[in-house]
């Protein structure tokens, strides 16, 4: 079978939407798990999936010590959310609009505007360098003619 390499911003996107959710990184641990179950290394497998093999091995010794249940998300420690679930498909839905919609001048999302939005609507202080994240997260686009979104 004669396949085309797949370019760096379509392989980047499809491990963005594998570790989506807990349900799909759960997918994801499952299958490298079954991968080496069925015969390959930690390392080809590491390799395939484009993690190290020292993750590969830590999913496996989990899988050994706790069954499938090992290879769910723990809960994660560190600085709470400041938003909710809910608040944060807001922030999306509100990126798929004009920022003009909401009172400001410009015609496209930038972090600055993102940062002023969300003061307003949520009362929240984000980092300039915060919304850049999220504009990427969300794949806003701050260039060309129009304000771009697209599905996650």
């Amino acid at each position: 079978m004669n396949e085309e390499p797949v370019a760096g911003s379509v392989r980047t996107s499809i491990r963005r939407e594998l570790h989506r959710s807990r349900e799909s990184r759960y997918d994801y641990r499952l299958h490298a798990v079954l991968l080496v179950c069925s015969g390959r290394s930690c390392r080809d497998v590491a390799a395939l999936l484009d993690e190290t093999p020292r993750t590969v091995q830590r999913w496996i010794q989990r899988f050994r010590q706790h069954g499938f249940e090992g290879l769910r998300d723990r809960d994660r420690t560190g600085r709470p959310r400041v938003l909710s679930e809910a608040q944060w498909r807001l922030i999306e839905q509100d990126m798929r609009r004009a920022p003009r919609d909401f009172g400001f001048a410009e015609q496209r999302w930038n972090a600055g505007v993102l940062r002023k939005h969300v003061r307003m609507r949520f009362a929240v202080d984000f980092s300039v360098r915060h919304c850049c994240r999220i504009m990427r997260r969300a794949c806003v686009s701050q260039t060309g003619i129009a304000n771009t979104i697209t599905e996650r």
